[in-house]
């Protein structure tokens, strides 16, 4: 009695695609694309730690911007996290700073509303570090998921 064994399925096929570059490219730009939009959902939501000052909220408010979300005062860190074609996050220069913390060179010190502001040298005031990068872990089944659909067709004979 002879057994015949047939598959629909090919581990080489997988492996050849798994090992090729368009893969790990496809999956950088999968997952980048949700960590961007989960960090930008974060920023916006007001829940970046730790929260603003009350001299900081006092002077966008003074500035006209108002709001006390941490790093949303113009939105435009928020809008430009992106992910690149290579899986890597793209933002605004100055997110790199707010990742980091940092000590301004210059401070507020007056803001005359609709007129103008001036700044005095600082003298040891730092900004803390806010981590504002959220890999939205209640969502990963979403980029897995896509990610999955391109291991089926490339498993297929």
């Amino acid at each position: 009695m002879k057994l015949k064994v047939k598959s629909n399925f090919s581990f080489k096929k997988l492996a050849e695609y798994v090992s090729a570059g368009a893969f790990s490219t496809k999956a950088g730009q999968v997952f980048g694309s949700h960590i961007a939009k989960s960090s930008r959902e974060l920023i916006e939501s007001g829940k970046v730690k730790p929260g603003l000052k009350a001299s900081t909220i006092q002077i966008r408010r003074a500035r006209g911007t108002g709001g006390s979300k941490p790093l949303f005062e113009t939105g435009r860190l928020a809008k430009s996290l992106k992910a690149t074609k290579d899986g890597q996050l793209s933002m605004e220069h100055y997110g790199k700073y707010h990742l980091e913390g940092f000590k301004p060179k210059q401070i507020p010190f007056k803001v005359v509303a609709g007129e103008r502001e001036w700044f005095m040298p600082n003298k040891g005031i730092k900004v803390e570090a806010r981590n504002f990068i959220s890999y939205g872990m209640d969502k990963i089944n979403e980029p897995f998921k896509k990610i999955i659909v391109d291991i089926r067709k490339a498993f297929r004979k």
